[in-house]
């Protein structure tokens, strides 16, 4: 499945052993790192003991992170348009931001840690 703009999906997160969710905030162009566009995902403030629900994404608030260097900002991040599998499709809200992403990586396979509150 292709990412799309707006795009809310939850996952299963190895490291917390709980579920998380992302956004897709917007697609980028290619540019000179791959010839092909990226979905910028940014992380979401939420995390769950069962997937998210399509009744909670009016609660959903994008993630702030503090880490090494980098100030309290936006978690986002530049990754292959395809989504794995693993990740549910929960629903689409209107995109948290579309501040510009400079980071690149893959989708998350539940290795990164999260804050959680």
């Amino acid at each position: 499945m292709k990412a799309k703009a707006g795009d809310i999906y939850t996952v299963y997160n190895k490291y917390l052993e709980r579920y998380t969710a992302c956004q897709v905030a917007y697609i980028a162009p290619s540019d000179m790192v791959s010839k092909q566009p990226w979905a910028v995902i940014l992380s979401l403030d939420w995390v769950g003991n069962v997937p998210l629900t399509a009744e909670e994404l009016p609660l959903l608030c994008p993630l702030y992170m503090d880490f090494m260097y980098w100030s309290c900002d936006l978690h986002l991040l530049r990754v292959p348009m395809e989504v794995p599998p693993q990740y549910k499709l929960v629903g689409t809200f209107p995109p948290f931001t579309d501040e510009p992403c400079r980071s690149y990586g893959g989708w998350n396979d539940g290795v990164q840690s999260r804050t959680v509150r």
